[in-house]
């Protein structure tokens, strides 16, 4: 018997819930696919083309307007996928006391390893994170700044978690100078990068293999070990000498 249209849609939606639909689409239809890659090249570049962070921030807050709820219903907190938890946990069994969380979105990380006795703070540039982490957690410390330029002093902490941060920014130097910076000696950088470019324009470089994140990271750390899965991503820790 012939399935109805409702039938269908209802089978499509379970085959894909976990999936990106602008992803599913460019699998199955090259038309779509020629279209979206064209699109992401042209979003990336416009991203690249920002004389510097401000301006780049700015760019990313209005091409994030329209898609706020979807974004805001992805953020850590909200979808508890793999990707999350694996990073979760990750960071629960490398972190060491005192921690910092550069870009930490919601804050879910950063209050997540502090139920674990971790003593951690978070920052991010966005107004809106940094508010609903401090709803979430009020005698928690999360401050609103860019991840080149972080308001702590010299030697503060012991470890520093970059994740998914260094393939949005301008200048991944920059943002591994500061958690340098503010790291103590033989302090640990945590980093975590998705594999590729995949379907978000605001992924303005890719490291898709071991070699690119321990090129990158190992510029200013020592390498200590390199982690082939985190959540659906992968890493490395770096240790300040």
């Amino acid at each position: 018997m012939n399935k109805s249209l409702l039938d269908r849609i209802i089978d499509f939606y379970r085959e894909f819930e976990n999936a990106n639909i602008a992803g599913v689409l460019a699998r199955k239809s090259r038309t779509f696919n020629r279209f979206l890659n064209w699109w992401l090249g042209r979003k990336r570049r416009q991203f690249l083309s920002s004389k510097n962070k401000e301006e780049l921030n700015e760019k990313l807050v209005r091409f994030y307007a329209p898609f706020s709820l979807f974004y805001m219903n992805a953020r850590p907190e909200k979808y508890l996928g793999q990707d999350i938890l694996g990073r979760r946990d990750f960071f629960i069994r490398h972190a060491k006391p005192r921690a910092i969380d550069i870009g930490m979105q919601d804050g879910y990380f950063v209050r997540e390893m502090k139920k674990n006795g971790i003593d951690a703070v978070g920052t991010d540039c966005l107004r809106v994170m940094v508010e609903m982490a401090a709803r979430s957690d009020p005698g928690g410390e999360y401050r609103r700044c860019f991840a080149e330029k972080v308001p702590y002093p010299d030697n503060t902490f012991q470890t520093a978690i970059c994740s998914h941060i260094l393939e949005h920014v301008l200048k991944p130097e920059d943002v591994l100078t500061e958690a340098r910076r503010i790291l103590k000696p033989g302090g640990r950088i945590i980093v975590v990068v998705p594999f590729f470019l995949d379907i978000e324009p605001t992924h303005l470089r890719e490291y898709n293999n071991k070699e690119s994140l321990v090129a990158e990271v190992g510029k200013f750390f020592r390498i200590e070990s390199y982690h082939e899965k985190v959540g659906e991503g992968h890493g490395c820790i770096g240790i300040k000498e």
